[in-house]
Order: C-alpha cells, then structure tokens, then sequence
C-alpha cells in the first residue's frame, strides 16, 4: 500500500521499494528496512528529481483505531536511520497539489499525525552537486518534538512548522555558492533555546 500510494501521489513520477516489513499489532510498531526512492523516466518539472536511500524507519505506538477512522493518529515517534539523500534538480513548475499544506496531503486520506517524537539521524545530503550552489552534509541528526500535522497544528502559533521544538546537528558542511566555499566544523541549532551554534568556519574564494 506504501508503495502504491507514492506512485499514486507523485503520478507515477516515483518509485518506491521497500526491501523488508515487520509489523507488530501488540506494540502497534511498524519497521521497515532498506527502503529506496527512485525517479521514474516520466519524471517533470513539477517535481524534485532526488534519490533516497534509508537502512531503517521505525514507527512506534500507531493508534491504531484513530488509523482505521482515518482521524487524528497519534505515533509514540517515527525514527530514519542511516538515510543517505540526493536532491539532482529542483521543481521548477509547482501544481496546484504541490502549493497545498502538508497537512492536507497526508496519505490515507488522514485528518492528521500527532507524533511525540520524529527523529532523523545518521544522514548524508548532497544538495544540487552537479551545479554550481552546492552542498554537502557528511552527517546530519533532525529531531521534532510534539509534532501535530493538523489544521490545529498549522493554526498554532506557539508551533514552527508544526513542532513544537525541533533540533538540528549538521556535522562537516561543506557548500559553495557565489564563487566562495564555505566549510562548517559543526552546526548546531535548538528551537526551544533559541540557540544557534557554529564551530570551525572557515570561508575562501573558489578555484
């Protein structure tokens, strides 16, 4: 079903494989393993052109009975791990699907995720590497806390993009843009502290 609602959503402009499914009603758990994103030939410009590659997503604590009225589901956390991801081009044509809200494109004709905790980690980006803006994190950690992808949550204010505190590790960042490289140690940047942090920074004129 996963992989046909991608296909359905991207109008066959994506392929989705997923290499293993564990599912647990006791635990209300889902885990899936090795899954892969992969543009079909039909590709256009109202989409991204990307690759994405994860080792692991865990899905925890899924009510279960809110899933089957399509409400509202409540998730104890959703985890990626070790997800590698490559933006090719970007959309340069955007439909009208693609300018509506997240919370009104969620799969399964759900009302709404409410996740206590979603969490991004052990990631490799390569953001545009055949263009002349680029960049590239060896190693970067995402993680949301009380995340409500709702209309409620996107009425919040308290809320940035639908958390209500997330966090971010970028470790080795190395970009070039306007002809000047820029190298970046570690970043890191809190919501709830209102805290950003750089180390090791060293900017120079490209070759």
């Amino acid at each position: 079903t996963l992989e046909q609602q991608v296909t359905a959503q991207t109008h066959d402009q994506y392929h989705l494989q997923i290499g293993a499914l564990h599912s647990s009603l006791w635990q209300r758990a889902i885990r899936l393993q090795h899954l892969r994103l992969r543009p079909t030939a039909i590709v256009a410009d109202t989409l991204p052109r990307l690759r994405l590659d994860v080792a692991r997503l865990n899905v925890t604590g899924v009510g279960l009975w809110a899933l089957l009225r399509k409400g509202v589901v409540p998730i104890d956390s959703v985890v990626l791990d070790s997800a590698h991801l490559e933006v090719l081009v970007l959309a340069t044509q955007l439909t009208k699907n693609t300018k509506k809200p997240l919370h009104k494109r969620l799969p399964l004709q759900l009302q709404g995720l409410e996740i206590g905790y979603f969490g991004l980690q052990h990631t490799q980006t390569n953001y545009l590497p055949d263009t002349p803006t680029k960049v590239h994190f060896r190693e970067a950690t995402l993680s949301a806390h009380d995340l409500l992808i709702s209309p409620a949550g996107a009425a919040d204010s308290q809320r940035l993009g639908y958390a209500a505190a997330w966090n971010l590790t970028l470790l080795h960042t190395q970009a070039q843009a306007a002809g000047h490289g820029i190298i970046i140690g570690k970043l890191q940047a809190s919501t709830a502290d209102k805290r950003l942090q750089l180390d090791s920074v060293r900017v120079q004129p490209s070759e």
